[in-house]
């Protein structure tokens, strides 16, 4: 996908002139002299000052002065992924925010210069491999090559569908691990592994209702389409609804948790 930014600007082109001026016009006498900066030769093409790349996410800061001239750069983005800041030092920083492939933008400078630069997509890159259709639904573990605790299949589906916005997608991943393990552990007599389930399921549900960035009454409706990923087999819906059984006898608390512990969850 090509995204063309149109810059409308104003040239700030300078020159410096000094001049020394002396006596009379004797033979002994000081000579009028005039030194001048010469304009930089814009006929020859010029080196990019923008580097090639910038990740999707980051910030560039973009050069006030191009061959010694002074440049503004004003961005109309458009429904290119760029914005535009000014800081209070006046540096003018480009933020890049999410994109789903990787994406060329043209910028043009106020010397006609034009820079072209790529928005890397980088969350595609740190996706496992794709599993096979059969042979993802086999088990209720599944395929999770990456162990991460959310299986291959499921990464691919939740970024096919919210990878356009980083938030949101690493939410889903918190509520898919959630639910991956009460399928995981709804067989087991084992009382306190069922309720460490049901304590991480919890804090995924409080990960994503105060991290994913969507409205709250909103939350449920996201967390229904992240379940039909994940619990996509009827023996995973067995296994679900047997979680569900003994969940529903047990008292449920629903504490604060910081973005920093929910990040530490479902990492690629």
């Amino acid at each position: 996908m090509t995204t063309h930014i149109t810059h409308w600007v104003t040239l700030a082109a300078l020159s410096t002139l000094q001049a020394a001026c002396g006596g009379s016009g004797s033979s002994g006498s000081n000579n009028t002299t005039v030194e001048v900066t010469p304009e930089p030769d814009t006929s020859s093409p010029q080196e990019s000052t923008v580097p090639a790349s910038m990740d999707e996410r980051s910030q560039l800061l973009l050069p006030t002065h191009i061959n010694h001239r002074p440049v503004s750069w004003i961005v109309d983005t458009g429904d290119a992924p760029l914005e535009l800041v000014k800081n209070e030092q006046g540096q003018l920083t480009l933020h890049s925010q999410d994109v789903v492939e990787d994406t060329p933008v043209e910028l043009v400078a106020s010397d006609t210069s034009r820079h072209t630069l790529t928005i890397k997509e980088i969350d595609a890159q740190k996706l496992p491999p794709k599993p096979k259709f059969f042979a993802a639904r086999e088990t209720i573990e599944g395929i999770d090559t990456d162990g991460n605790g959310v299986r291959d299949e499921v990464e691919h589906g939740l970024y096919e569908l919210y990878g356009d916005k980083f938030q949101l997608y690493r939410a889903t991943l918190w509520t898919a691990y959630g639910l991956q393990k009460r399928m995981e552990l709804a067989d087991t007599e084992d009382l306190k592994q069922l309720t460490h389930a049901k304590n991480e399921y919890q804090k995924m549900i409080s990960c994503f209702f105060d991290y994913s960035g969507t409205p709250y009454n909103k939350g449920n409706d996201y967390r229904s389409s992240i379940q039909s990923f994940v619990v996509n087999t009827d023996e995973r819906k067995k296994s679900h609804n047997q979680f569900l059984s003994w969940f529903a006898t047990q008292s449920k608390k629903y504490g604060n948790i910081s973005r920093e512990e929910c990040e530490k969850y479902a990492n690629p």
